[in-house]
């Protein structure tokens, strides 16, 4: 089975978002401030597209997204806080380098 090049950028997005929310305080922040922290970090992706990897990690139960007053809030659960530190595996996020 050959992985795309969307594939892979999508793995690793979604392992920077994990990694993110496990920094936050509550483990949680607005979708928005997500973006801005992301792009502040050089890794620039476009709205839509975190909004679509974060739907994607709420379907497999990684994060829980709701919406607070009207805007997107995420929060990391425990399976994406385990798939973050690398101590569980979720098919279609990149698994953290050592150090990381």
């Amino acid at each position: 089975m050959s992985i795309g090049l969307q594939q892979v950028k999508d793995a690793g997005v979604r392992l920077k978002i994990l990694q993110t929310l496990d920094k936050c305080g509550g483990y949680a922040i607005y979708a928005d401030q997500l973006y801005e922290f992301l792009n502040d970090e050089h890794f620039h992706i476009a709205h839509e597209e975190l909004m679509r990897n974060l739907e994607w990690l709420a379907k497999q139960k990684l994060v829980d997204l709701e919406q607070v007053s009207g805007l997107p809030l995420v929060t990391l659960l425990q399976h994406g806080l385990d798939v973050q530190a690398g101590r569980a595996r979720a098919a279609g996020v990149a698994r953290p380098r050592p150090g990381d």
